[in-house]
């Protein structure tokens, strides 16, 4: 590989000296694909080809630094190199040999790469969102997701210098249907559209803290980290997923109508139809107050941010325990399983959420990890006529592998049935095994899960 790459160096060489030859850019006209430029502002014109080898040396780049993989999209990473090459490229002396040149190149980019302060220490995006159907009655953390009222926000807001006071009061205005004159200032203007296009139909705000990303990989996982911190919250009712269509994130669908039309070949009018998808806020806590709630699910929320962070902090992740990891990978697989529409697919996600507890063993690594942490009675039937090994295999074999493997003859079935099922035991192993870590916390072996 290292003497492909060297020759990805020396014909980016080459390219660069065809295209400063007379005629050499008119040429390649067809080819051209933009410029890079320097620190000076000197813009060096590129083409195809040229492009071509920026893109292999950069996918190189990223295979000898393997922690950039989850630090940058694959485009984001591309594009930061591509943009290194500018003051590298200026400073070539075409007039030497191409082979010495190739090497300075690489030298020259690699130092760059490696000197340029690719991500942001600290990123925050704020989304909005809905949650309980009673007001919050203070700032709700959970790891890096916190949720607020959107007076509390703005109270944040000022007292950390993003806005002013007579942005904080003319917003406030605008959060209860006042219109706003324009102002003078056109960046206070930009400022307080931006806001308002987030946070004005929203019941309240969510901001996401992340560490170490480049800023698409940071805006990714912030949603990822929104969402997760919603299923957290939402394990604490028998169903999760129907606690989830009150809890809604402004980047994602809410609550909504569906309208249809039916025609029925017999019939000589236009059967149409509409229903409701979601709920416009979250599951009511009473009779118990909310803070009370919240005060008793406070150890399980601690844990959960700590597996939430696991996805938007690169350090987190790299210090996090075995356990803590697994147990970061089933939160989002439950999550998604609790989201996804097709029962059969959603069925996938559970049971990959049930593989992550179990460090990707398959149905009998499973069943031993369900019976060590819920505690089943002996012979117990878990469903029909089914005990926890039985009820194991079936939605392992017969609904998550033939599914994934396109060979499963029952896909047209109604599987809601067995979709219950697999949410209530991922559910409550996700719990079972949040609570171990509560009581085992100098514990790292996830293979202590299944004792």
């Amino acid at each position: 590989m290292a003497t492909d790459i060297q020759a990805s160096f020396r014909n980016i060489v080459l390219e660069i000296k065809r295209l400063q030859e007379p005629g050499g850019v008119t040429a390649s006209i067809e080819t051209f694909s933009g410029w890079i430029t320097d620190s000076s502002g000197r813009q060096i014109v590129l083409n195809t080809r040229i492009d071509k080898k920026i893109r292999a040396v950069a996918d190189w780049l990223r295979e000898q630094r393997p922690a950039t993989k989850s630090q940058y999209t694959l485009k984001e990473w591309r594009n930061f190199v591509r943009s290194s090459f500018g003051d590298p490229l200026a400073a070539l002396d075409l007039s030497a040999k191409d082979e010495e040149n190739g090497k300075k190149l690489k030298k020259a980019i690699e130092t760059a790469v490696d000197a340029a302060p690719k991500t942001a220490p600290i990123l925050f995006m704020t989304i909005g969102c809905t949650l309980f159907a009673e007001p919050l009655p203070a700032p709700l953390a959970i790891g890096p997701v916190l949720f607020e009222t959107k007076a509390d926000w703005l109270a944040r807001a000022e007292k950390t210098e993003k806005i002013t006071p007579e942005v904080r009061k003319r917003l406030e205005r605008a959060f209860v249907g006042r219109r706003l004159a324009k102002p003078k200032d056109h960046r206070q203007e930009h400022d307080e559209d931006a806001i308002l296009g987030v946070l004005k139909s929203s019941k309240l705000v969510c901001t996401v803290e992340t560490r170490n990303l480049a800023p698409a990989m940071a805006e990714a996982r912030a949603v990822i980290g929104a969402r997760l911190a919603l299923a957290a919250l939402a394990v604490f009712w028998a169903k999760p997923s129907s606690a989830l269509e009150g809890f809604h994130l402004s980047v994602d669908p809410g609550s909504r109508k569906v309208a249809r039309l039916f025609f029925v070949p017999s019939a000589k009018h236009v059967a149409g139809g509409s229903r409701f998808v979601g709920n416009p806020h979250g599951q009511s806590v009473k009779p118990r107050s909310l803070s009370e709630f919240l005060a008793k699910a406070r150890d399980l929320l601690d844990v959960a941010g700590r597996m939430i962070e696991c996805w938007t902090s690169t350090g987190a992740y790299d210090h996090a325990t075995p356990v803590l990891r697994n147990l970061a990978q089933s939160l989002f697989f439950f999550s998604e399983g609790c989201r996804e529409e097709n029962d059969l697919m959603a069925i996938v996600k559970f049971i990959s959420a049930l593989e992550a507890l179990a460090q990707g063993q398959k149905a009998a690594k499973i069943a031993a990890l369900l019976k060590a942490r819920i505690r089943f009675k002996k012979d117990a039937k878990v469903y029909a006529d089914k005990d926890v090994d039985g009820v194991v295999d079936w939605l392992y074999s017969k609904h998550r592998s033939r599914t994934l493997h396109g060979t499963n003859p029952d896909i047209l079935h109604d599987w809601s049935d067995a979709r219950g099922l697999a949410e209530v035991l991922a559910r409550l192993c996700l719990v079972a095994c949040m609570e171990w870590v509560i009581q085992n916390p100098t514990e790292s072996d996830p293979k202590k899960l299944l004792t």
